[in-house]
């Protein structure tokens, strides 16, 4: 496993997405995205950090949480496809 998996920092974007809302910042970080990207720039940033986790999850042999994002990747192509 390379070195930025261990530490946890490979999934870059969508950790900083999952601190935030884990430590109540979440409203902060959406308001800041809505207004730098607007709401389709918050949809992608939710797209990519569904996707990352589901890659991360696979990547790593976690299954439950590859469940998880698999279900939340399919839901959001269901919304957009």
């Amino acid at each position: 496993m390379p070195e930025a998996d261990r530490r946890g920092v490979a999934s870059g974007g969508s950790d900083l997405l999952t601190g935030a809302a884990g430590s109540g910042g979440g409203e902060r970080l959406v308001r800041l995205i809505v207004e730098i990207a607007g709401e389709y720039g918050l949809r992608g940033t939710i797209a990519y950090a569904a996707v990352a986790r589901l890659a991360l999850s696979a990547q790593r042999g976690e299954r439950d949480q590859l469940a998880t994002w698999r279900q939340v990747s399919a839901a959001l192509v269901e919304l957009v496809g």
